[in-house]
């Protein structure tokens, strides 16, 4: 294994640390002095950093000193870089080459951001103060029950005494969809162009749709490479996706919810008795399903 592949992973397991530390600066890359020694979280705890305040960037492929660069979180504002044990300094383009290939989206993902989140709520430990200065948010700083608007990520932001309480989203996208339109744009674009076609102006159905299907493509094995996926191919280049992970892996819909998502393009084929249970059985794209009285799915056949 190459020396930098294991530094990275001794860093990533918990290891205690033999490299130089470099604090990011209005001034430049200053080296500290202090011998920091423990784990990844530990020296980031003394910097004043706990676990779901940070996320790192590591770039093996680089012929490079630099071993591992320390992000805040929500944002690519640099904490600190780690170097080789002997480098004596760290210049401004070392870094931004390093970073060439860094893309946000994809190494701090809209999963990751989240569950940070969640994790500062958990643990009472992201501040107005911490959140306001990393997303560059106007705010009170005598007010600390209060709401602030993340433009950048689309959440509203909920603060109680000061700290994180609650977040949700202010563009009525989910974690998938957000996640999916970043990763992803080009395609989102034409997914959503095929729920306007048949839900008009109806925004909140678009959405709600774009929610399900963006879902659905992340729980299906394999993505956009699932074998099952030909099978339910639509106009544009778009999938069901969520007729895949209903169908092959026992995900659950409702009647209306499967109306909705196939753009009621369904065959209504029979009803049935089964053990003195009505049940209404449907066609779509030659699979069959079952719902009972209420709605609910009973048995789906490919």
């Amino acid at each position: 294994m190459k020396k930098r592949n294991l530094l990275i992973l001794m860093i990533l397991v918990g290891t205690n640390i033999n490299a130089a530390i470099f604090i990011k600066t209005d001034k430049g890359y200053i080296k500290q002095t202090e011998e920091l020694k423990g784990s990844l979280n530990n020296i980031l705890k003394t910097l004043g950093y706990e676990s779901n305040m940070y996320y790192t960037y590591s770039n093996s492929e680089k012929e490079s000193d630099i071993r591992l660069v320390c992000f805040k979180n929500l944002t690519t504002d640099i904490i600190c870089v780690f170097t080789e044990n002997n480098v004596l300094d760290v210049r401004e383009q070392e870094v931004k080459v390093y970073l060439s290939n860094f893309d946000f989206s994809n190494v701090y993902s809209t999963y990751s951001r989240e569950e940070d989140l969640k994790e500062g709520i958990e643990r009472k430990n992201l501040s107005i103060e911490f959140l306001a200065e990393a997303l560059k948010i106007p705010y009170n700083i005598n007010s600390k029950d209060t709401m602030l608007i993340c433009n950048n990520f689309k959440y509203n932001l909920y603060f109680k005494e000061g700290y994180l309480c609650k977040f949700e989203s202010s563009d009525g996208y989910n974690s998938s969809a957000k996640e999916f339109m970043e990763q992803n744009p080009d395609y989102f674009k034409i997914m959503k162009l095929f729920a306007q076609e048949y839900w008009g102006k109806d925004e909140e159905q678009i959405k709600n749709e774009l929610n399900v299907q963006c879902e659905a493509l992340y729980n299906i094995p394999d993505g956009f490479e699932n074998e099952y996926l030909d099978r339910f191919s639509l106009k544009y280049g778009c999938y069901n996706f969520k007729i895949v992970s209903v169908l092959y892996y026992k995900d659950k819909i409702t009647l209306r919810e499967f109306k909705d998502i196939c753009h009621s393009n369904v065959k209504f084929i029979s009803t049935e008795i089964i053990e003195e249970q009505e049940l209404y059985v449907y066609e779509y794209k030659n699979a069959f399903f079952a719902f009972l009285n209420d709605g609910t799915l009973a048995t789906a056949v490919p």
